[in-house]
């Protein structure tokens, strides 16, 4: 038995639109050719983490003033962007904790 059912588009005479491209696996982070790495976290919110370097690790340093359990959240929100927008580190005091993890895990392997 053939489907005959058509859409309000197709009986108009337009063509449905084709879906969007997705990743495979939206869980899954992307790295680039320029170092820099795109994460999907929760809420279908996207993270993108620049590559750093030393600037950016004595930046952090002064950014912390000695508190070294704050450098990867100090680096994290000097060269992450959440749905391009620039982050602070009490950003990520708010955030789930599932992102949170998630940006420490791919900022350790991307980065480090």
């Amino acid at each position: 038995m053939e489907n005959n059912k058509q859409t309000t588009d197709e009986k108009n005479g337009n063509a449905a639109a084709p879906a969007a491209p997705v990743a495979a696996d939206k869980k899954e982070s992307v790295t680039h050719d320029d170092g820099s790495k795109t994460i999907y976290l929760m809420g279908g919110k996207v993270a993108h983490i620049k590559p750093f370097k030393g600037k950016h690790v004595m930046q952090a340093q002064r950014l912390i003033d000695g508190d070294s359990e704050k450098m990867v959240f100090a680096l994290i929100s000097m060269l992450t962007t959440i749905d391009d927008q620039p982050i602070v580190m009490e950003d990520m005091e708010e955030m789930p904790g599932a992102d949170v993890f998630k940006l420490m895990a791919e900022f350790g392997t991307s980065n480090f």
